[in-house]
């Protein structure tokens, strides 16, 4: 009984072995000579089962349903990585409870100066026309200095313009060889740069009247006559009134007005002509045609000029054209005549008695005086 036993111990053990080293039905033959070597390492003969030791190889579960179920498990583990990874990179960042405040606008505070109401400056209340002379004896009525009055005091200041000659008194001293100048427009300049003065020394309020009235002479650069007739003589900062207290009257007896058509000599009287020599021939200028024609005549030369002297009035522009002086031989007196009779702008004529005299400026200059021939002018 136990010997029956043993044989069939050993038969269900060959048996078995047998099983194990068939390849089994769902074993896939990888078909190279490794898996070969595997199974002979594997394999045992019936005779040496006694012997050997069988291991058993591990086995894996394939069959459908667990190799479905790890397959599934597998890419729901895949897919709920990745949709938390995709989550994670496209969920948008937690916004944070702190808030950029904007930067705070800097305000800057602008003083504005007071502003000053601007008011246009008054008309002038004096005047000023093409034509209008300043001719006259003037005594002065009121000084404005930087818009403050200056009273006035005996002696009163005062001017004597006669053409542009000017000479006067400033109330401490007396002063002459002045010269007053204007254009078409009223703009004025007085000049006192070669002016001859008495040099008198005063205090007090005659000093200060006559600092003040020097100054408003030198800065007047506008003129003109009040509704009243007034003679204003206006600066920056300065202005004084004259009253008209008489006629010019640049010579004893002498009277400004036209002089007619007539016959003049020239006298020595300017600077032009002081140096002419004792014996030298003094041209005549023979005035004709109302005023219109005035010719320069002498046994060197006669050059006709036509002019346009005022025929109501004793003053005026005037000017010498229509001639040359290279009529009249170089280096002769009547050449010297004509080149300065060329630069003549303005005239002033006389009347004294039965002569006539012509004074002639070239801007604030006065370049030739004629009287008539024979009426002992010449000096």
């Amino acid at each position: 009984m136990r010997f029956l036993s043993k044989i069939l111990y050993v038969v269900g053990l060959v048996l078995f072995l047998a099983a194990c080293s068939s390849p089994s039905p769902l074993q896939t033959s990888t078909g190279d000579e490794g898996g070969s070597a595997d199974s002979a390492s594997t394999s045992t003969s019936v005779g040496e089962a006694t012997s050997t030791t069988v291991v058993q190889p591990e086995t894996t579960d394939v069959s459908p349903e667990t190799s479905t179920t790890t397959t599934e498990r597998a890419v729901s583990a895949t897919t709920t990585t990745e949709t938390q990874v995709e989550t994670a990179t496209t969920e948008a960042p937690a916004t944070t409870s702190s808030t950029t405040e904007a930067p705070e606008e800097s305000t800057t505070t602008t003083t504005e100066p007071p502003t000053t109401p601007t008011t246009n400056p008054p008309a002038p209340d004096f005047a000023f026309e093409a034509g209008l002379t300043m001719s006259g004896r003037w005594t002065a009525v009121s000084l404005t200095v930087d818009g403050e009055p200056i009273e006035l005091v005996d002696p009163t200041p005062g001017i004597n313009v006669a053409g542009r000659s000017l000479n006067g008194t400033d109330g401490c001293n007396s002063f002459g060889n002045g010269s007053v100048v204007w254009d078409d427009d009223g703009a004025l300049t007085v000049d006192r740069s070669n002016a001859d003065s008495t040099l008198v020394g005063c205090t007090g309020q005659v000093a200060a009247v006559e600092q003040a009235f020097s100054r408003a002479l030198s800065n007047a650069n506008a003129w003109g006559l009040t509704s009243s007739g007034n003679l204003v003589l206006a600066g920056l900062t300065t202005r004084v009134d004259f009253e008209l207290a008489g006629e010019a009257a640049p010579l004893d007896g002498a009277e400004i007005g036209p002089i007619g058509d007539t016959t003049l000599q020239l006298i020595r009287e300017t600077e032009q002509f002081a140096a002419l020599p004792s014996d030298a021939e003094l041209p005549l200028l023979i005035v004709s045609g109302q005023g219109t024609t005035a010719t320069l005549s002498s046994t060197e030369c006669e050059v006709a000029y036509s002019v346009n002297l005022p025929a109501n009035a004793g003053e005026g522009a005037i000017a010498f054209g229509g001639a040359a002086a290279s009529e009249c031989p170089a280096g002769s007196t009547s050449r010297t005549v004509a080149e300065v009779l060329q630069t003549v702008d303005y005239v002033l004529t006389l009347n004294v008695g039965e002569a006539s005299l012509m004074q002639l400026w070239a801007g604030s200059e006065s370049v030739a005086l004629f009287a008539t021939e024979g009426a002992g002018f010449d000096g």
